[in-house]
């Protein structure tokens, strides 16, 4: 609203948008973050101490 305010020209503090838009009863569209799931590598692979063979047969 106060970006929106201030493209017609007419600039005020963001608290003060806010408070009138409270008495107004006005609510804003709040957008949904986007879901990120991924998180990277998590872990260390060890070393293969014990020289098994780790392959699917």
């Amino acid at each position: 609203m106060t970006v929106a305010l201030k493209h017609l020209g007419v600039h005020h503090n963001h608290k003060l948008v806010a408070k009138l838009m409270k008495q107004l009863t006005l609510s804003a569209r709040i957008r949904r973050q986007k879901y990120r799931s991924y998180r990277g590598q998590l872990g260390v692979i060890g070393k293969n101490h014990l020289k098994r063979r780790f392959k699917a047969s």
